[in-house]
């Protein structure tokens, strides 16, 4: 190969490496290992890699506001794997790639079966989260009363647990809401003290903290608020105090949500005080540059601080109706309602000081803008008004179950 070609197959990697990290950043290459279509378990290779896909693709699609995942099955090729096969380049351009730039994150998972019950083999790399883990392994086997496919599914989830932890810890809190079952709060309590093992505490991305206020999540979900409100100040902990972004944002409005439903008004009211002061309002989060809990950037919109800021003010409002004030408790949630129209929480608010007041109209109109609007919405998990609802009952503020459908 002479000099002027090696330059050119030279150039057409680093421009496929630009465009391959434009199109897939920070991938995820997902492959599942069987060389043949007989797993020896009952499930054929297509179906193996149907459940691994599609399980991590439902992980993908869970509303964050600080996880933005990418995943390439291993059935689509990259713009250098692609130009490699047509170019009979391949082992070059690999190692060119290899030069500038990172390997994508590498999931693998084989089923096998083995003493009657089936087996998931997965291993993989990790090069975006600090866990320290850099290449990982691990066997599921199935469980009494499990079928296959809920073993491999797990398998996926335990695998890419190893890659992002927080975007499994999310998407595991989302099968809670959705199924009720308290197993997925199990599984994700698990991998929060796994990583919180592996992680240094500089780590980058805040993903301390991060994990933190999921573990809180998962409390209030099942009704331990002392652990709830532990848990985020736990979060808040890992945050420099010169740190400005949604993550502390978001602690400080879980924790006031939690401590106002333990009566500690004045402790809810001087956090929600704090998001105001550090913000401004939160005026200062728009269009914010932030990482991700991948390693890739994303800019805060309007539309999300709008999500937060329609929070802040629902609880706000709760204070006011646990310190018997009705009408400074309405103008909070008119205001939560610009901010956000699809605010359960402010909707379901509203409507107990309607019937508090004998408005039945009024009430059940707002009743019904609730049943309407929770089929449809898809809200940021990360945030505690979407996992419980505030109720007012006189001057008590109480929690009740989410009236959000998690899908």
């Amino acid at each position: 190969m002479d000099l002027f070609t090696l330059v050119a197959v030279f150039c057409l990697a680093v421009g496929g490496v630009a465009l391959d990290a434009y199109q897939h950043p920070k991938t995820l290459a997902v492959k599942v290992v069987q060389r043949g279509d007989d797993t020896g378990t009952g499930l054929d290779r297509g179906l193996v890699n149907g459940i691994v896909v599609h399980e991590l693709d439902r992980m993908a699609r869970v509303p964050s506001l600080l996880a933005q995942p990418h995943i390439r099955p291993s059935e689509q090729k990259g713009v250098i794997e692609a130009l490699g096969d047509a170019t009979g380049t391949a082992a070059i351009l690999d190692v060119v790639a290899s030069a500038v730039q990172d390997p994508p994150d590498a999931l693998n998972l084989g089923v096998y079966a083995e003493g009657g019950k089936l087996k998931a083999y997965v291993f993989g790399s990790v090069s975006g989260v600090p866990t320290r883990d850099g290449r990982f392994d691990l066997t599921d086997t199935q469980a009494d009363g499990e079928t296959a496919v809920d073993t491999v599914r797990r398998a996926t989830v335990d695998g890419a647990a190893r890659i992002d932890p927080y975007l499994a810890m999310l998407y595991l809190l989302s099968e809670q809401e959705r199924t009720g079952q308290d197993r997925y709060a199990t599984s994700a309590l698990a991998i929060a003290q796994y990583a919180e093992r592996r992680i240094p505490p500089s780590a980058a991305f805040l993903l301390l903290a991060r994990l933190e206020n999921i573990e809180g999540l998962v409390q209030i979900r099942r009704g331990n608020l002392d652990q709830a409100s532990a848990s985020f100040a736990n979060g808040l902990g890992h945050v420099p105090a010169s740190v400005v972004g949604p993550t502390p944002v978001i602690l400080r409005l879980n924790k006031a949500f939690v401590d106002l439903a333990r009566n500690d008004t004045d402790g809810a009211a001087a956090l929600l005080a704090q998001v105001d002061e550090s913000t401004n309002h939160l005026t200062r989060l728009v269009g914010m540059h932030i990482p991700t809990s991948e390693g890739s950037v994303i800019i805060i919109n309007d539309e999300q601080v709008n999500f937060l800021r329609s929070a802040s003010e629902t609880i706000a409002a709760g204070i006011a109706l646990r310190r018997g004030k009705p009408d400074d408790a309405e103008t909070h949630l008119k205001t939560a309602l610009q901010a956000d129209p699809h605010q359960l929480g402010a909707l379901s608010l509203l409507a107990d000081i309607q019937a508090a007041r004998g408005n039945q109209a009024a009430e059940s109109a707002l009743r019904g803008q609730v049943v309407q609007q929770s089929v449809t919405q898809s809200p940021y998990i990360e945030v505690a008004l979407v996992h419980a609802t505030l109720a007012s009952t006189a001057d008590t503020v109480t929690l009740k179950p989410s009236q959000y459908m998690m899908r």
